[in-house]
């Protein structure tokens, strides 16, 4: 039985028009070590993503996204760090 990851679903948001709070607001139901597949058409969604997970304590794993069970189409999967954010 194959278990699929959450997910937030961003659309177009980029980080710029407020995509960081419907992530911040998903992690905080997820326990450290969680992860979160993030899906979002913005064209600079992944970079900033990654940049916005370091800086809150959270790791973007983008290159595994297509092989742990995201579909194909994810940005990226973070998984949640010991912080809040």
């Amino acid at each position: 039985m194959t278990t699929s990851l959450p997910t937030v679903e961003l659309g177009p948001l980029g980080l710029d028009g407020g995509a960081h709070v419907l992530v911040k607001l998903a992690l905080s139901e997820l326990r450290p070590g969680d992860a979160l597949v993030v899906r979002g058409t913005h064209p600079e969604l992944a970079p900033h993503l990654a940049v916005w997970c370091r800086s809150q304590g959270h790791r973007w794993l983008q290159d595994t996204a297509t092989t742990s069970g995201a579909p194909p189409d994810a940005a990226g999967i973070i998984e949640r760090g010991r912080s809040a954010g």
